[in-house]
């Protein structure tokens, strides 16, 4: 993606280091806050620990777990973001050193953005996503992520 944005050379670092930094500390002060409104034991028995800790906090009264499902709904809905602006680049990049179909490699001259790579990826979501119900879909992905990190020991390849 970093032939597609301005200036990549400023804004590809300083957007992971400030995303880093917000994860950072984002992430411990949320289970700070989480710790604060909830007992151990408590926390330790939910299911939903941030939809029971939003509970807690008088100023949302009882919508609390309806502003913690809107949180997880945008957090998703940025993943899917990040996920389609990602994946069809690699099917580009492929295409582009002669790896995959040449045809994938078009750049579409209104939007200068690898259009039939898109439309190929999303359509094979789609199909992907509509062949399997969400525990398939959960189960492969979690297979998945677990083969491609680095860090962890390869207990099977593919």
């Amino acid at each position: 993606m970093g032939g597609e944005v301005k200036d990549p050379q400023r804004t590809l670092p300083l957007a992971l280091i400030l995303g880093t930094l917000c994860v950072m500390f984002g992430v411990p002060c949320v289970n700070i806050g989480f710790m604060y409104l909830l007992p151990l034991p408590q926390m330790a028995q939910s299911k939903l620990i941030a939809a029971t800790a939003a509970e807690h906090i008088p100023l949302f009264g009882g919508l609390g777990a309806s502003m913690i499902a809107a949180v997880v709904m945008v957090s998703t809905f940025s993943g899917l973001n990040g996920s389609m602006m990602t994946g069809p680049r690699i099917f580009f990049a492929m295409a582009d050193r002669g790896l995959f179909f040449r045809g994938v490699a078009r750049v579409s001259p209104r939007f200068q953005s690898p259009s039939v790579a898109i439309l190929a990826c999303d359509s094979l979501g789609v199909v992907y996503v509509l062949a399997n119900d969400f525990a398939q879909l959960a189960d492969k992905f979690i297979l998945a992520s677990g083969r491609f990190m680095p860090w962890r020991l390869p207990v099977c390849t593919f």
